[in-house]
């Protein structure tokens, strides 16, 4: 009874091999969780200026657009406290853009706005800083290290 011994299971190179692409797999999941979490990140700034543009349209819709045109100029905000802020400015016009522009700072980072009003045209415009987005090499590169949202509506 001679019988021929057939090898069973897997040999120690198949081993590697399996698990060499299981580790480029794994690698890739990895760096396309990174870019989703950067993307998902930017995502997440340019909704907020856009509901910070919105709010300061309806509130030029409720109460007009005087005192709202800040000019050519981006304005930072006047107000340094995220947290506190005076009630001796809610409710006049010239404190709700003051409000405003403290949102624009505390919302974003470095952020700033901008309301250019022209006619019954108003053109709100916010800027902030992406630089924490960037890598070295992009911000090496010279790409742009602020991010801007225009809206423009006729009141």
């Amino acid at each position: 009874m001679n019988q021929s011994l057939k090898s069973s299971g897997f040999t120690l190179l198949e081993v590697l091999v399996a698990m060499g692409i299981l580790a480029i797999g794994i690698l890739g999941v990895v760096s396309l969780q990174a870019i989703s979490m950067k993307l998902s990140s930017g995502a997440f700034l340019r909704s907020q200026a856009t509901n910070l543009a919105v709010s300061v349209i309806d509130a030029m819709r409720t109460h007009g657009t005087a005192n709202y045109n800040t000019g050519n100029a981006f304005l930072p905000s006047t107000i340094t406290d995220c947290s506190n802020i005076s009630s001796s400015l809610i409710g006049s016009i010239a404190g709700d853009r003051a409000i405003w522009l403290n949102q624009v700072a505390c919302t974003l980072p470095s952020g700033q706005g901008r309301i250019d009003v022209t006619g019954s045209t108003v053109t709100v415009r916010i800027q902030w800083d992406i630089s924490n987005e960037l890598t070295q090499a992009e911000q090496d590169s010279g790409q742009a290290t602020t991010q801007q949202l225009v809206m423009t509506t006729r009141l």
